[in-house]
């Protein structure tokens, strides 16, 4: 009875071998590919490309404008051409702990998360620096010169914003600063002095643009309705300053285009606010999504007075002692526990520790001098960051004091002190961790002051007054109570305006699912992007915010290892808590099954989420799944290769630790572990791609079969030489000298030794559809597709004797020298295959021969081999059987 097993389908390692897998299931599939129907292929080799080892292990990679770029320890670097790899200036960790480095190409620029917040390339060998503008700082100005554009008894207001161009040419403007406001009364036409801060970041590559108002009368207020009046460029002196004056003469009939935070544009509530820090991103119909969020850390007041007893100070006169006693005050009223006490001979430090009496005080620090009459002004101190600030009857930057202003309305006085403070905070040197942001629109009430930290991921900071209840919400006079937020998101998506990665409005944010279940992954496909989750995968679709909208896509299904998403064939491959599936827009399906038994078995490990990831190979329909083998692995040591189109698995036992698709050749580049090397692999559609590591030698002399080289610190028998398109197997090792296997012309010349890796396959057992009946096999035939291997082992096992190996015949219906055919011209060795099908026929050994079932392999390990297997055909004999009771 013979019996056909001419099918290939993959591994089937879960299911009952002998009633429930398909006719050709495997056992074992190591290292090959099933991309043709029913045909075992060797995979193709990977071999070194980087030209040095990385100071560590790469652990991500990317595309950027068909360049390769690395990630290794907090080192991004660049493929600056063959394998050279250059590093970029500064320091990029991931953004925290079980989050990768992620990143989009958008607008020709490459945009990246890291624990300091999102970071932007606009050219491959530029420097990456902060996504997006900063706002505009304080704002302020006086009238100048005996004439000028803006008329008697009328006023104008303005704004002003950073901008640049990027090496791609996209614009990138911030958003506006706060208002600043003014009249002309003086009886003539006057132009405008103005000044403001410069904000960290900007070099003389950027631009200042003002906007200004139409001109409206004394006592009404200017809208927000604003045009371009002034824009250039800082000089080094204005950055190193932080500060930047500028007169504004121009006419009305010159202004330019309107700003686009105007009413009748988008709107202030619009402003360019650079990305939020971000665990992951995704580009999906022209918006840049930002997930798993944090704000910069903020904290939002309102001055609610600047007069007594609101927030200001007390002016007095007073008598000095060399101590600690102040007396002969004119009053105390006013004057609280805490204030600063400046006066003549009274140190800056000083301050007011309590109240004796309507007429004295004990200071903090003793006077230095003993004088009556000292002109003394207590001053309420506002903390904030840890950087006190003084309210005071005129301000002064270098002395952090801000105007306590008392000469106009109350909401005037509260606008004016509020913008005092603001620009105070922003120009004084000491300050380096927040900026101050006045907010309060035209049309509201005065007195809004934002405050944000300067970077992204800083700690915590305070604030406290002396006189607290000026403000909302009320300040402690110590402690911790009022404390910065960061307004954390974990379940957030923030949303950037349309082909303006740069810009994302402050408001542009949706939800998905639990506020207690963070975002692990967001990826995006043709129609849609799926968001990962602890409580589920969750689907975004729209254009814009305003369409934005989030739905439940799965609940069952919870994302396990968080690196395994892959995408190709407009699907998402990864391991969720119940095997790998493919997420598309029709639903979820698994396709683990057959292969369920191990990859659950591994995932219990507590080592396998943060060393298992997953490649998608969209030309080769492959989804690759990195993993551990064992509960003491450190990075992954072999792939679970799914192929979609044949729907078949495989295994790669390669140790990996990050890998990707590279645009510029369409190559599989992975990050090498154990020698922290970067490889590619082999895609020449050759014999030559049936190989590992390749070596540089040397030969130094050559005496018929025999080649000298000068060195065999790479060199183990079995591996190829290779000179030109002379390829020879190593048979003997003996000091320098390197016994091959054919007589080839070689030359004294530089050489290349070629690294094979073991190729096998088994079939589950073959027992002739009845296991229960003992039969005898004879033999067995072997089909190949083509047969370019020299040496192929057979091996079979039985329920009663295990694996006996042997070597193949050379099959029947070969010819031709080994190497005397054009390598990628000629199959391996020079064969000549009789329409490219080759049948090997071979006896079993005696001992698995007599069985209820027999498995059958086939094992390669030769370099520039292809096993290229289409399946068997057995012979059998049902033995007689006696059952003795």
């Amino acid at each position: 009875m013979e019996k056909l097993e001419l099918k290939v389908k993959g591994l089937y390692l879960s299911p009952n071998d002998y009633s429930s897998v398909p006719l050709g299931a495997l056992l074992e599939a190591s290292n090959g590919v099933i991309d043709k129907d029913s045909v075992f292929d060797t995979r193709r080799g990977q071999t070194f490309y980087s030209s040095a080892a990385f100071a560590s292990t790469v652990d991500m990679m990317y595309n950027y404008n068909n360049t390769l770029l690395v990630h290794f320890g907090t080192t991004l670097a660049y493929d600056a051409g063959a394998g050279v790899f250059t590093n970029y200036t500064g320091s990029f960790a991931d953004p925290d702990t079980d989050f990768k480095i992620r990143s989009v190409e958008a607008n020709q620029n490459f945009y990246f998360t890291t624990s300091t917040g999102i970071k932007k390339l606009d050219s491959v060998t530029g420097t990456p620096t902060d996504a997006g503008a900063p706002p505009g700082l304080d704002l302020g100005g006086s009238l100048t010169g005996g004439s000028g554009f803006l008329a008697n008894n009328f006023g104008v207001g303005y704004r002003m914003l950073w901008g640049y161009k990027d090496a791609n040419n996209n614009l990138i403007l911030g958003s506006p600063s706060q208002r600043f406001t003014l009249e002309n009364t003086t009886g003539g036409s006057r132009d405008v002095s103005l000044n403001f801060s410069i904000p960290d970041g900007i070099t003389t590559a950027w631009f200042y643009q003002v906007y200004r108002t139409s001109q409206t009368a004394a006592g009404t207020t200017p809208n927000d309705e604003m045009y371009l009046c002034l824009e250039g460029n800082p000089t080094s002196g204005e950055i190193a300053a932080n500060l930047l004056t500028v007169t504004d003469s121009t006419p009305d009939a010159l202004l330019g285009p309107t700003l686009y935070t105007s009413p009748t544009q988008q709107g202030i509530e619009n402003g360019n606010l650079p990305p939020p820090f971000a665990k992951d991103i995704a580009l999906f119909n022209g918006l840049t999504l930002y997930a798993n969020t944090r704000n910069k850390n903020r904290m939002f007041l309102t001055l609610l007075g600047s007069s007594a007893p609101a927030l200001g100070y007390v002016a007095t006169t007073g008598d000095t002692h060399t101590n600690t006693t102040l007396d002969g005050l004119g009053t105390t009223t006013n004057v609280r526990v805490g204030m600063k006490v400046r006066g003549t001979g009274i140190p800056a430090t000083s301050r007011v520790l309590t109240i004796d009496s309507p007429t004295a005080v004990t200071l903090t620090v003793a006077a230095t001098a003993t004088a009556a009459g000292v002109t003394i002004e207590f001053e309420d101190v506002v903390t904030l960051a840890g950087t006190e600030y003084y309210a005071s009857a005129a301000e002064s930057v270098a002395d952090r004091e801000f105007l306590a202003a008392s000469a106009g309305t109350p909401a005037e006085d509260i606008e004016d002190t509020a913008l005092s403070l603001v620009k105070v905070i922003n120009r004084n040197a000491t300050n380096t961790s927040i900026y101050a942001y006045y907010t309060s629109g035209y049309n509201e009430l005065p007195g809004k002051i934002t405050l944000e930290e300067r970077a992204v991921g800083g700690a915590t900071y305070y604030a406290t007054s002396t006189n607290g209840t000026s403000f909302n919400p009320t300040l402690p006079t110590s402690g911790t109570t009022m404390a910065s937020t960061n307004d954390e998101k974990q379940n957030g998506i923030f949303i950037s305006k349309n082909d303006q990665p740069d810009a994302v409005p402050i408001y542009a944010f949706v939800y998905a699912g639990s506020a207690n279940k963070p975002i692990r992954r967001i990826i995006a496909l043709r129609d849609s992007v799926f968001i990962f989750k602890d409580d589920g995968i969750f689907r975004f679709t729209g254009n814009d915010f305003a369409s934005a909208v989030i739905s439940l896509f799965d609940s069952s299904k919870k994302l396990y290892a968080y690196n395994s998403p892959a995408v190709f064939d407009n699907q998402i491959f990864c391991f969720v808590d119940d095997g790998v599936v493919a997420v598309s827009e029709q639903g979820v399906q698994l396709i683990s099954k057959p292969i369920e038994n191990v990859l659950l078995v591994i995932s219990q490990y507590s080592n396998f989420q943060a060393n298992t990831f997953g490649v998608g190979y969209d030309s080769d329909r492959k989804y690759m799944l990195w993993t551990i083998d064992t509960s003491d692995d450190t990075y992954a040591q072999t792939a679970y290769v799914w192929n979609a189109i044949t729907g078949t698995w495989t295994i790669w036992d390669l140790p990996r630790y990050a890998g990707i698709i590279a645009d510029g050749d369409n190559k599989l580049y992975m990050s090498q572990p154990v020698n922290n090397f970067v490889y590619v692999e082999r895609k020449s559609f050759t014999y030559f791609d049936y190989a590992d590591e390749s070596y540089a030698i040397n030969i130094s002399a050559v005496n018929s079969n025999v080649i000298t080289v000068n060195s065999v610190a790479n060199v183990l028998v079995g591996d190829a030489i290779r000179q030109g398109t002379r390829v020879a197997l190593v048979e003997e090792i003996n000091g320098l000298d390197l016994t091959l296997n054919y007589v080839l012309s070689w030359t004294i010349a530089a050489a290349t030794v070629d690294k094979p890796f073991v190729v096998r396959i088994s079939y589950v057992p073959l027992d002739a559809d009845n296991p229960s009946i003992v039969k005898h096999f004879p033999e067995a035939t072997y089909f190949f597709k083509e047969a370019n291997f020299q040496d192929i082992l057979s091996g079979f096992s039985s329920n009663n004797a295990s694996e006996e190996q042997f070597s193949l015949p050379q099959p029947t219906n070969a010819s031709g020298d080994f190497g005397s055919g054009i390598y990628g011209a000629s199959p391996y060795g020079g064969l000549n295959i009789t329409a490219g099908r080759v049948a090997i026929r071979t006896y079993l050994p005696l001992e698995p021969s007599r069985a209820n079932w027999v498995t059958a392999s086939l094992e390669l390990e030769e370099p520039f081999a292809n096993i290229s297997f289409m399946g068997m055909s057995y012979l059998l004999n049902p033995m007689q059987t006696k059952l003795i009771v």
